[in-house]
């Protein structure tokens, strides 16, 4: 992918460079998708605020970057700014574009933004949908998981050396076709592999999925999610 980057008033827009237009703030904003037609819908109800826009050129994930944990009452969304390539949005834009070229299961980025406040930046990202129920959704279906594919697609991404910040049981959707994809990269990065940040992706997986009630499966899953672990190519 090749990307653009347009100056605004108050931060940057950096962009797919084949879309047919620059892209300006209303795409980072639900209520102006709403008057354009588009179909918006709320996503969850994790540490960020998210949005499903169904439009007619295309679906999309709209992101709007929050702090998780006990800073979030202090700054909620807003993040200290060190220059723009350092901001949240444009790692993690690079990142999936990067990614995506190389045939890797993740959200293809559309575009992000951020906009300064003083010290302080805001940020959102557009990506195109993902067709899928996480693997979390799956399991409380009762419906079959190829455990086989989930360790897989891990281990691809950790062979390339990418670690996932918050690798969960509601980050790794399934789709139609059982494929296996990886999302929500904000603070993921390529890091030297070496052994250790790899076991503790895998344990935060397990943790979310034990904490989410799947103990049951997972006795049996879990050796499975490990042989495609070790057996996946790149």
């Amino acid at each position: 992918m090749e990307a653009r980057t347009a100056a605004t008033p108050h931060g940057a827009i950096r962009f797919d460079a084949s879309l047919p237009i620059v892209p300006d703030g209303g795409w980072f904003d639900p209520v102006s998708w709403r008057r354009r037609g588009a179909r918006v819908t709320v996503l969850g109800a994790g540490r960020g605020s998210a949005w499903s826009i169904r439009s007619a050129a295309d679906n999309y994930v709209l992101r709007h970057y929050h702090r998780g944990g006990a800073v979030r009452r202090m700054l909620g969304d807003r993040y200290w700014y060190r220059g723009a390539e350092q901001t949240r949005s444009f790692v993690e834009f690079d990142l999936l574009a990067r990614l995506s070229d190389e045939g890797f299961q993740v959200p293809r980025p559309v575009a992000v933004m951020y906009e300064r406040d003083g010290p302080w930046y805001r940020a959102d990202l557009l990506m195109h949908s993902i067709e899928g129920r996480s693997l979390n959704e799956v399991l409380r279906a009762r419906e079959a998981v190829d455990w086989h594919a989930v360790g897989c697609a891990i281990s691809r991404l950790h062979r390339r050396g990418v670690w996932h910040a918050d690798l969960n049981a509601h980050n790794a959707l399934i789709d139609d076709a059982r494929r296996v994809w990886l999302i929500d990269f904000d603070r993921a990065r390529i890091r030297r592999r070496s052994g250790s940040w790899q076991r503790a992706n895998l344990e935060r997986l397990r943790r979310s999925l034990r904490k989410l009630g799947h103990d049951a499966e997972l006795r049996a899953a879990w050796p499975v999610l490990q042989r495609g672990y070790g057996q996946a190519t790149t």
